[in-house]
């Protein structure tokens, strides 16, 4: 009986061996099928990002040629000149313009900001 119990225990001992490395086997395959799945997507972001550097990278020497540069603002027929101290401005609703400075210094410019967002609240109230 003793023998029996012995070999019941062996019999258990290997099945229990043979069961922890089939789940172990399992688990590694499984681990290495997501492995790839995850390589498989990191490539594919990295071609993306290496297309869209390809194409920022033409749009930015497209855009330093002067020929680019020249070409374009001939087809806008866009004409420049000398900007002055001062312009005068014309408002849509006034007779007469407003002056305003070419080049506002920044207490103007706050100025200007905190005014305007007075008057938008204001108008917004009414």
């Amino acid at each position: 009986m003793i023998e029996m119990n012995n070999r019941g225990n062996n019999i258990f001992i290997c099945i229990a061996l043979l069961t922890v490395s089939s789940l172990f086997y399992v688990h590694q395959q499984v681990e290495s099928v997501s492995v790839g799945y995850r390589i498989k997507a990191q490539e594919r972001k990295a071609e993306s990002l290496l297309d869209q550097n390809r194409s920022l990278m033409y749009n930015v020497a497209k855009l330093k040629t002067p020929g680019a540069l020249e070409a374009k603002l001939l087809a806008t027929s866009a004409s420049f000149d000398m900007p002055v101290r001062w312009s005068y401005i014309p408002e849509e609703n006034q007779a007469e313009a407003v002056k305003y400075s070419a080049a506002p210094s920044k207490f103007v410019t706050y100025k200007r900001f905190v005014f305007e967002l007075l008057t938008s609240r204001a108008h917004a109230q009414d």
